[in-house]
């Protein structure tokens, strides 16, 4: 029997990685670890035991990184193809944020309408160097995530299943958590900013706490004018605190529609609200992986993702097509043992040898198939032989007619030296890493330099 993998989901706040273990027998998720972003995203070694596994017994399904980390951009857009989506949006991105040359590699987009009818693209991508980082030193340990969000898209993709016209105009969700208050916007159904205010612990009453939040919600709302060139038709609140509904109300002079009641569960319970702070209100059917939400992707890593099913299907209808083929066999053997005809007896031998050829021509194209080099394998190993002086920009890998790897990327050295230090170190943990008839040699590396960076090729066979 298969024994299915422990999903793993990772949440980042407060300057802290806090890790959970979902269990399908409970209904809350355990916090087994929490450790400071700083300490995790140092050289030192991490105490945690599901890091130095040889065979993961957890599927890193969720990454939840801090609202900001995380930029939009709508634009006016005719098309819907992925060969010219993409590479706009890849333009852009560069043009736009070119101390990151790996944003490529992370951002994902989907089309709405505005009132005008208007076709628009939204897309949304890393902005913060701590994205790169984190996802990095997950692939070093071969535990990258799947999927990573915010909780303004998971806001979102809830409140969207429920109330359909959150889907048009402008709306504000206000969160009030105990030592905090997150105000996202949305426009069209689509997040656009959030802040968040930091609550004192004492009052000197309630009217003050909540004159200054709304002192904090006028500003915003200007901000959101600005942006959007419209205002907000609708108000929403999420509080553990149910008096905090009317008294936000009477605050503000609005009609607020309280969000409580589709927030019936959480990931962990209360005492942990510090640690997981705006993913609170979410319960563990809302980042499951079998939940999908607007989230990012490594390209690879997705294409991967997306490629398996269809891998799995090939393989399911090879073996059924053995079958059948080896049960015409039986037949046709057992139809030509009732006949003592010569001629039957040799037709019949005839087409079983016909069926038969089929069926080791079947097994030897299924056998071909599963002896191929894994794709996802791969490129887990490769990330995991990357140091943080190397960013990744391009790789691709052939598994069909001439099995091989083209690797390119970015050194960032401070010297000749450092960088034949570093290229000799890559090589190293490319060898231990990857079994290969033919060892990669450091020579092998074609490099050139463009503003004090180097530009690194590497091809190396897989035969």
């Amino acid at each position: 029997m298969f024994k299915e993998k422990q999903e793993l989901i990772t949440i980042v706040n407060n300057e802290q990685i806090n890790f959970i273990i979902i269990n399908n027998q409970k209904k809350e998720g355990t916090l087994i670890k929490t450790i400071g972003l700083d300490k995790f995203l140092s050289a030192e070694p991490i105490d945690l035991d599901i890091f130095h596994q040889k065979d993961k017994e957890q599927f890193h399904s969720l990454l939840i990184i801090p609202d900001y980390w995380v930029g939009n951009d709508s634009f006016t857009f005719q098309s819907k193809k992925p060969s010219i989506v993409i590479p706009f949006i890849e333009r852009k991105l560069i043009a736009d944020h070119s101390e990151f040359p790996e944003i490529v590699y992370f951002f994902s987009y989907h089309f709405y309408q505005n009132e005008q009818k208007e076709q628009k693209l939204y897309c949304y991508y890393f902005q913060d160097a701590k994205c790169f980082q984190i996802y990095n030193k997950f692939s070093k340990y071969n535990l990258p995530p799947h999927r990573i969000t915010i909780p303004a898209y998971l806001l979102d993709q809830k409140i969207k299943k429920e109330i359909p016209e959150f889907s048009k105009g402008g709306k504000i969700i206000v969160k009030l958590m105990p030592f905090d208050c997150f105000i996202y916007f949305f426009f069209h159904g689509n997040f656009i900013f959030s802040r968040n205010i930091k609550l004192p612990e004492l009052y000197d009453s309630v009217q003050e706490k909540f004159n200054n939040l709304t002192f904090e919600i006028n500003q915003s709302l200007y901000l959101f004018s600005q942006k959007t060139k419209i205002e907000v038709d609708q108000f929403f609140i999420l509080s553990i605190n149910k008096d905090d509904i009317k008294e936000l109300g009477v605050s503000i002079g609005k009609e607020i529609k309280n969000l409580g009641p589709l927030f019936d569960s959480n990931l962990l319970p209360y005492e942990n609200i510090k640690e997981i702070g705006a993913s609170y209100f979410f319960g563990k059917n809302d980042l499951s992986r079998s939940n999908n939400v607007f989230s990012i992707s490594h390209k690879i890593l997705k294409a991967e993702t997306e490629w398996k099913p269809i891998q799995l299907t090939g393989i399911i209808i090879g073996l059924l097509l053995i079958v059948i083929l080896l049960g015409e066999t039986f037949l046709i053997f057992q139809y030509s043992n009732k006949f003592q005809l010569p001629s039957n007896i040799i037709r019949a031998d005839r087409e079983q040898r016909q069926h038969i050829q089929k069926v080791n021509q079947s097994l030897d194209s299924i056998l071909l198939e599963t002896q191929k080099p894994n794709p996802v394998e791969l490129s887990a190993n490769i990330l995991k032989s990357l140091s943080e002086n190397i960013i990744l920009s391009e790789l691709k890998i052939e598994t069909d007619m001439n099995p091989g790897i083209e690797f390119k990327g970015i050194v960032k050295a401070k010297d000749p030296d450092n960088f034949k230090e570093i290229i000799s170190s890559f090589v190293h943990a490319l060898n231990k890493n990857i079994k290969l008839n033919q060892p990669v040699n450091i020579k092998d590396v074609n490099f050139e330099t463009i503003e004090q960076n180097y530009i690194i090729r590497l091809k190396f066979s897989l035969m």
